[in-house]
């Protein structure tokens, strides 16, 4: 998950965390660990918009990880740390990849899962796309319905 889905579909995201997805099951939502340094930095942003998101998705994320959520998790420090495929990071989008990339490898390992990062940065998702990882814009991909069997459905 990029920061600016926290941004601006927070509530999709705290459906989807409790959404079983028919042919799916729960999705595990991955959030990275630069992620969680944006939107720290964004809570002490000058401009209030931005400013009141995070505060809102900060707050969120807390109420998830202090319950131990089982479909919500933050990459750790040590995963961070991880290489793959010894590939340069040069910027927070590289980060964004890095962490999928090593769930990516940890699922394989597993044969279990599909990673699909959801971004409404068009370039991230193109990064992600020429390295393997599924990914989803946002505004132009995703849609979604509430239905009896399935819940949401992206």
């Amino acid at each position: 998950l990029d920061t600016n889905i926290f941004l601006s579909h927070l509530k999709f995201l705290d459906e989807l965390k409790d959404t079983v997805i028919k042919g799916v099951g729960r999705p595990l939502l991955v959030v990275p660990w630069v992620v969680l340094q944006e939107l720290d930095s964004l809570k002490t942003s000058r401009r209030r918009f931005p400013q009141m998101r995070a505060s809102i998705a900060i707050r969120f994320l807390h109420s998830c990880f202090s319950a131990s959520h089982p479909c919500v998790r933050g990459q750790t420090m040590d995963e961070v740390n991880t290489e793959v495929n010894n590939r340069a990071i040069c910027n927070n989008d590289d980060r964004i990849l890095h962490c999928c990339s090593v769930y990516q490898a940890k699922l394989k390992l597993k044969g279990q899962g599909t990673v699909i990062l959801c971004s409404n940065d068009i370039q991230l998702c193109n990064k992600a796309l020429v390295n393997g990882v599924k990914a989803v814009d946002w505004k132009s991909n995703v849609k979604y319905s509430h239905t009896a069997d399935t819940g949401l459905r992206a």
